[in-house]
């Protein structure tokens, strides 16, 4: 059985877009790769052909880790919402919520909703969009 979460891979368009949004966020990049490998070894594990893949692995405060992935020009551009089959969103625990969401949206990142208290009142949240279109949910505990 599983020990723990790795990470979680995303795949983006506009790498440095997408590497700025995130350290905005708190992530502080850990690992830059360039996955050239001989590219049979990558075709074989993705399922692809003549696949090239440049990554970057982004850590977080307490080491969880999330991974951009830019496979150039065959990466599919897809609209989602929260109600998309597969994973809908991810959750970062911030001390206060305000700031971020003021700081994000002077940054041009889209928001759902201005951050709203939950209904049990354990928690305020808000829920962005990053550049490649990956919901992040920020949370503030109260």
């Amino acid at each position: 059985m599983i020990s723990n979460i790795r990470h979680i891979g995303i795949v983006v368009k506009d790498f440095e877009r997408s590497l700025r949004f995130y350290k905005l966020i708190g992530f502080e990049e850990s690992q830059r790769g360039q996955m050239k490998e001989p590219s049979d070894y990558i075709d074989k594990l993705s399922a692809g052909k003549n696949i090239k893949v440049t990554t970057i692995k982004l850590a977080a405060p307490d080491n969880s880790m999330i991974e951009l992935l830019d496979y150039g020009d065959t990466t599919k551009v897809e609209n989602r919402s929260l109600f998309t089959n597969g994973i809908a969103h991810f959750a970062v625990t911030v001390k206060d919520v305000e700031k971020v969401y003021e700081r994000l949206v002077q940054e041009g990142i889209e928001f759902l909703s201005p951050p709203l208290i939950s209904p049990n009142g354990f928690a305020k949240l808000a829920f962005c969009k990053a550049p490649e279109g990956t919901f992040i949910e920020i949370v503030q505990e109260l």
